[in-house]
């Protein structure tokens, strides 16, 4: 098994580090119909499923780099932080920042707005980890304070707003039910929900 950690595919050179990497896993036979043993550990929680969905900058869209350029620079006035805690706050230059968070830190600590969310133990929710497993979580707890899960997520009507935006549709009574029924949408993690 061959794992690249994402810092070296973040990289100047990291396209190259990625095809080295590829090409070893192949040398090494970790790449056989019964198994692919190439691997890239990811350092924020969510990205694996967020790739899975396909949640990457379309045509003339910008990637985080190009985002905090742009927000740095005063092109991009908002930027909306989904728990981006491994920002450096001063990334974001002047924008005015939301930030969806479920504790506090350096993003929450310089955000205009705050948008609580709950934890995973104060929600019943889908989440694939890092090794592209899906986990499905029950409420153990209720959030504290205005934090809250399922339909009273104070972030919610914004999200579906933004899918709105998107020309998604999102009619889903749980994720992990929509994940695994909505014809089209591929999402190879969701295939092994019960």
């Amino acid at each position: 098994m061959v794992v690249v950690g994402q810092g070296a595919l973040a990289r100047p050179d990291g396209a190259a580090v990625l095809a080295a990497a590829w090409t070893l896993a192949r040398q090494a036979n970790a790449l056989r119909p019964d198994w692919h043993g190439f691997n890239v550990l990811h350092t924020a929680a969510g990205r694996v499923g967020g790739l899975d969905l396909g949640f990457l900058p379309g045509a003339g869209g910008r990637d985080l780099h190009g985002i905090l350029d742009g927000a740095r620079s005063g092109e991009i006035e908002v930027v909306l932080s989904l728990g981006a805690d491994e920002l450096d706050p001063a990334d974001v230059g002047g924008a005015f920042l939301v930030h969806i968070g479920t504790h506090g830190g350096p993003m929450a600590a310089r955000a205009d707005v705050i948008l609580p969310g709950a934890a995973y133990t104060e929600k019943e929710a889908t989440f694939v980890n890092t090794e592209g497993r899906v986990q499905t979580t029950e409420r153990a707890v209720f959030a504290p304070g205005r934090g809250t899960g399922g339909l009273e997520d104070p972030a919610r009507p914004l999200r579906c707003r933004s899918a709105r935006a998107l020309a998604v549709t999102t009619r889903w009574r749980s994720c992990a039910r929509g994940l695994r029924r909505s014809p089209g949408l591929r999402v190879p993690s969701a295939g092994r929900l019960r």
